[in-house]
């Protein structure tokens, strides 16, 4: 598991909830 892809990931998701 990469830690950028990670964080990324969670970025993504959190402007999708926004």
């Amino acid at each position: 598991m990469d830690l950028v892809k990670i964080g990324s990931y969670s970025a993504e998701k959190r402007k999708n909830l926004v």
